[in-house]
C-alpha cells in the first residue's frame, strides 16, 4: 500500500536524514515538506536540502506554514485540503537551544500539538510520529524507561521543560494511541562518514568537549551519543511498521561513553594528545571563561560551561528495552560510539564547525492560501 508523509522539520539534523530515508521507500507516494511561511527562508532551507540529498523529485511538494497559528497558518480551505493529503506525519521541528527562554521554547514545541491533535480528531486514519528526547527526564538520576514521563523531575533549560510539557499534552490528547513518541539522546552526524546537515543536535557539546581545556565533569559518568541517521531510520522503519508507543533511541548503558574517555575522543580528533580536564563543580566555576573554548561559534564559552555542567555528571540511564525489541526484527541496531566519535569530530573540523542559523519566534504572518498536494 502506498503511504503519504507529511514532515515538519525537515530542515534539521534528524529532519533530513527522515527526508533521505523516505526517499529511498518505494512504499512513499508522496511527502509534503511544511516548511516556513517566508518565502526567503523556505528558498534557502530547499537549497541546502537538495545540496545534501540531492535534487528533489516531483513526489516532494513544500508546504508554506507557521507551526504556531492555529491551522499551521492555513486557510481553512487550504488546512482542509491538509487534512486528507496524508497518512503519517514526522513532527520534527523545535527550538532545541539550551537556554532559560520557556516562553519561545513553548510557542515552538508545545503550541504547535494543539493543531497535531485537531488533525488526527479530523482524521482518524492519521498518525502522528512525535521527536522529543530522553532529555526530558531532567535532572532525574537512574533509571528511566520508556513508560516514564512524570518522575517529580526538574528541568536544567527551557528546552528540556517544554519537551516534557509536549509529551505531557499528548498523551493527554484523545488521540494519544495514534502518537508514536521517540526520545533520541545526543544526536550527532551519520556513523559511517560524520557528515551532518548542520550542526545541530549534540554539536555543542561535542565541540566544547573537543575544544576545552577545563570542564566541570565528573569523569566516570556515561554520556550517551546516537547518530542521527540511526534516530531516522528507526523512526521511519517503526512508522511505516504501524509500531506504536514511546521509544528510546540511545546508545545505552553498556554501550555509552565514561566521560573521560569521551573527552579524549574528542580532543584526539583535532589532534590533541588529551582531552579537557574534568574538575568537580565547585572547583571549575571560577575557571568557567578561561578554562572553556568552543568551535564554529556553536556556543559562548558561559553556555558551553553550564552545558557543560549540566551534562557532563550522571544523567538518566535510558532504558532501550521497547526500541530494542521493535528494531531487531527490522534489522536496525544501535551504532556503538567507540567505532564513530572521533570521525564525528574530523569531519565536523573538516567544514570548521560552521552552526546553523538560529531564527527566534517571529510574529507569526498571515493565513498562507499556498496549494498543499492533491488528496
Amino acid at each position: 500500500m502506498k503511504i503519504r508523509i507529511l514532515l515538519t522539520g525537515a530542515a534539521t539534523l534528524v529532519g533530513a536524514e527522515i527526508l533521505k530515508e523516505l526517499l529511498l521507500r518505494s512504499d512513499v507516494e508522496a511527502i509534503l515538506l511544511l516548511m516556513p511561511a517566508e518565502e526567503a527562508t523556505r528558498r534557502r532551507d530547499l537549497e541546502r536540502l537538495e545540496a545534501y540529498l540531492g535534487t528533489m523529485p516531483s513526489s516532494v511538494t513544500p508546504v508554506a506554514g507557521d507551526l504556531r497559528l492555529p491551522r499551521f497558518g492555513l486557510s481553512p480551505d487550504a488546512w482542509e485540503e491538509l487534512a486528507a493529503s496524508f497518512d503519517i506525519a514526522f513532527h520534527c521541528a523545535q527550538r532545541e537551544v539550551k537556554d532559560q527562554k520557556l516562553e519561545l521554547a513553548r510557542q515552538a514545541n508545545v503550541q504547535p500539538l494543539e493543531t497535531w491533535i485537531q488533525l488526527l480528531d479530523h482524521n482518524p486514519k492519521l498518525r502522528l510520529h512525535h521527536l522529543s528526547t530522553a532529555f526530558i527526564g531532567g535532572t532525574r538520576r537512574g533509571l528511566l524507561t520508556e513508560f516514564d514521563l512524570n518522575c517529580g523531575q526538574g528541568f536544567h533549560n527551557a528546552w528540556e521543560r517544554s519537551m516534557f510539557e509536549a509529551e505531557v499534552r499528548l498523551r493527554e490528547s484523545s488521540a494519544s494511541e495514534r502518537v508514536t513518541i521517540y526520545r533520541p539522546s545526543h544526536i550527532l552526524g551519520r556513523a559511517a562518514t560524520g557528515e551532518a546537515f548542520n550542526f545541530g543536535g549534540a554539536y555543542p557539546l561535542l565541540a566544547t568537549l573537543a575544544a576545552a581545556r577545563v570542564l566541570p565533569g565528573d569523569a566516570r559518568a556515561r554520556i550517551d551519543f546516537v547518530t542521527a541517521d540511526y534516530v531516522a531510520a528507526s523512526m521511519v522503519a517503526l512508522a511505516c511498521s504501524g509500531a506504536t508507543g514511546t521509544f528510546h533511541l540511545a546508545c545505552g548503558w553498556e554501550t555509552s561513553l565514561p566521560v573521560r574517555q569521551a573527552a579524549d575522543l574528542a580532543a584526539k580528533g583535532l589532534g590533541r594528545s588529551r582531552g579537557a580536564r574534568l574538575l568537580p563543580r565547585g572547583v571549575a566555576w571560577p575557571l568557567r571563561l578561561s578554562g572553556t573554548a568552543t568551535l564554529g561559534g556553536l556556543a559562548s564559552r558561559s553556555i558551553a560551561f553550564t552545558s557543560a555542567r549540566d551534562l557532563l555528571h550522571q544523567s538518566p540511564v535510558f532504558d532501550t528495552y521497547l526500541a530494542d525489541l521493535a528494531l531487531a526484527p527490522l534489522g536496525i541496531t544501535r551504532p556503538v560510539p567507540l567505532n564513530w566519535l572521533e570521525t564525528t569530530v574530523l569531519r565536523a573540523e573538516a567544514q570548521h564547525w560552521k552552526a546553523p542559523p538560529v531564527e527566534e519566534c517571529k510574529k507569526p504572518s498571515a493565513e498562507s492560501s499556498l496549494p498543499v498536494a492533491a488528496a
